[in-house]
């Protein structure tokens, strides 16, 4: 069971069957693992591994539906800093392991995204090796969200765009986002039931369709992709005008 955000439609009736292309680009929040392992008596560990395998399947997912772009936001900059080590520890060990399930199983280009010097010191080097060159027409990408904020995004941007040689206006912030040349996410997904952005890509979420499922993130299924991409299909985005 899943609920939308539902925004008014422009030009077209609730019930004309009208449909548009697949979002280009999906972010989703990938929240409930903690829940889902408690909810059955496991431990922490096995959540954030159970959810690791969705994120590898989310990727399948995505190839099969015509996405070519998607972000997933594992763990925050504040989750870093104020999780006990005992819980970080299986959630890190998780997350190393997902780029070399993801390129195995589908071939896609994995990077990482965030602020990787907020990271346990043996993870530095790995995750943040993470981040092959892309452009804007790039496909088969999975940016893999680490240490991630929203406001120290935009604010790294903004001192990358001031920087001497630089000319500080919105596009150069744009080209210095961790994303980079990538566009922005068409449809931003939210697990387990909970209605915010909690600081997820704030700069380039202007646009974008949101959609909040009630599953846990371990229990998200193909199925809860296709609602999602199906709303925003139904959807016709003005852009202003």
């Amino acid at each position: 069971m899943s609920t939308e955000v539902r925004m008014p439609r422009t030009g077209a009736s609730q019930d004309s069957g009208e449909s548009g292309p697949p979002p280009r680009h999906i972010a989703v929040i990938a929240d409930g693992n903690r829940r889902w392992a408690r909810g059955r008596g496991l431990a922490v560990a096995d959540g954030y591994r159970a959810g690791a395998e969705r994120v590898v399947d989310l990727v399948g997912w995505c190839d099969g539906l015509g996405v070519h772009i998607a972000t997933v936001f594992l763990v925050s900059a504040r989750n870093l800093e104020h999780r006990p080590a005992d819980e970080l520890a299986p959630m890190l060990e998780a997350i190393a392991a997902l780029p070399q399930a993801v390129r195995h199983r589908h071939g896609w280009t994995v990077r990482a995204v965030g602020d990787s010097g907020a990271l346990p010191g043996h993870l530095q080097s790995p995750l943040g090796r993470l981040n092959p060159p892309v452009d804007a027409d790039a496909r088969r990408v999975v940016n893999l969200a680490v240490g991630y904020d929203g406001h120290r995004e935009i604010l790294h941007a903004a001192r990358q765009a001031s920087a001497p040689g630089h000319t500080a206006n919105p596009d150069d912030i744009t080209v210095h986002l961790y994303n980079g040349a990538l566009p922005a996410p068409d449809l931003i997904v939210r697990t387990a039931g909970e209605h915010r952005l909690s600081g997820f890509m704030l700069w380039q979420s202007f646009d974008a369709s949101l959609h909040f499922c009630d599953a846990l993130w371990p229990d998200f299924q193909r199925a809860d992709l296709v609602d999602a991409v199906t709303h925003h299909q139904t959807q016709q985005r003005t852009f202003g005008l």
